[in-house]
């Protein structure tokens, strides 16, 4: 296996023999083929496996066992594929008016974010990087001026009781028994009575002249909400900034409405989380780099939008 790095590119091709001896000491200096070195440099690595064992089978192999079941949902193995250069790009493209942007946290909950009272928390270390994380940057942007709306969900009894807001599929988990958290068992508190400590946005997170929207029943944030009409016909917003919980459900529908819905959509990485772990808040995170979203930690984003050097 050849592996050669060419700026941010990398090359691989397979030999199924080696084309020349290597010792694995040292680059032997004398291989029969050549690769140009691109300008601004890179370098090459050789890769020599160990030989199979005489007793090996194909057919037991784990590897191609596992690469199989992978073409049950795609033509070939699944490779992650890397999309820095992409998204360094477009980072650099990055331009927003402070004048057209507003912020909207989607239920930032102490549901989620509180240990004594949430229901269905994030781990502890992950509510005190988002809540650090948030209230630094919440801070700034009011410093220059920019609107901070809350969006968030606030459920009434007879809600609960006709579990209107649950979708089929988290219905049917509920009903056996079922948690999406690894580490908890299903949730034994109302979901965010309103009125309920459970309900409000941590006092840390929130200041005089931010705007709160309750009426969010679903994942997405835009649904039935006038969020969309304070974003495009009070603020004249052309760029949403989001942050909240979870970054799989809420924060990712809420995002893809944004962006369906024509705002240039940034979400923050650093002022996220989800209470399924970080194994689903990064999968998420990838998806809407990929394809609708830029995501950025909010020190990136303080340099883009308001020239301040990142200190976290």
């Amino acid at each position: 296996m050849l592996s050669e790095r060419r700026g941010n590119d990398r090359h691989l091709g397979e030999f199924d023999q080696s084309p020349t001896a290597i010792s694995g000491r040292r680059d032997d200096g004398d291989l029969p083929f050549h690769f140009a070195p691109p300008p601004i440099g890179g370098h090459l690595w050789i890769i020599q496996p160990h030989a199979k064992p005489a007793d090996y089978d194909l057919a037991d192999d784990p590897c191609r066992s596992q690469a199989r079941k992978s073409t049950d949902v795609v033509s070939g193995p699944m490779m992650p594929a890397d999309r820095d250069r992409f998204r360094r790009a477009m980072v650099e493209q990055l331009a927003i008016d402070q004048a057209r942007t507003a912020v909207v946290t989607v239920d930032m909950q102490r549901q989620y974010l509180d240990m004594d009272v949430g229901g269905q928390r994030v781990a502890p270390g992950e509510a005190v990087r988002v809540l650090e994380n948030s209230e630094r940057f919440l801070a700034l942007a009011r410093v220059y001026g920019i609107p901070v709306i809350h969006a968030y969900v606030s459920r009434r009894p007879a809600e609960l009781e006709a579990r209107s807001s649950i979708s089929p599929f988290k219905r049917t988990a509920d009903d056996l028994g079922l948690s999406q958290l690894a580490d908890m068992p299903v949730r034994q508190v109302a979901d965010r009575i309103e009125g309920s400590p459970q309900s409000e946005v941590p006092a840390q997170l929130v200041a005089d002249g931010d705007i709160h929207v309750t009426t969010k029943k679903t994942y997405d944030g835009f649904l039935g909400t006038e969020l969309n009409y304070l974003l495009s016909r009070v603020f004249g917003a052309e760029t949403v900034i989001l942050m909240g919980i979870n970054t799989d459900t809420c924060v990712f529908s809420t995002a893809f409405s944004s962006a369906n819905l024509g705002f240039r959509t940034v979400v923050l990485s650093s002022c996220t989380a989800s209470m399924r772990g970080v194994d689903s808040h990064a999968m998420a995170l990838e998806l809407m780099s990929r394809s609708f979203a830029w995501v950025l930690t909010a020190g990136e984003l303080e340099q883009v939008l308001f020239g301040v050097v990142p200190r976290y």
